[in-house]
């Protein structure tokens, strides 16, 4: 799906790949995570999960979309 110029799955897969970044860094580092980096973990699987239902293909009769996969 491309909403707009955005293709909709390479932004979603995108997010998920900085997300990872994100989770590992610390580990890697030897330490914990700071708040604010727990804070944008966060907000980049919030938008992941918000991207890929809005690219998922709608299930009319339910009135939703299902999870993406």
């Amino acid at each position: 799906m491309k909403l707009a110029d955005i293709d909709v799955d390479e932004f979603v897969k995108a997010l998920h790949m900085e997300r990872s970044a994100w989770i590992k860094a610390p580990k890697e580092q030897g330490r914990r995570e700071t708040e604010a980096e727990k804070i944008t973990i966060c907000m980049l699987a919030a938008l992941e999960h918000a991207f890929a239902n809005a690219g998922a293909p709608s299930d009319a009769h339910l009135g939703h979309n299902p999870p993406s996969r």
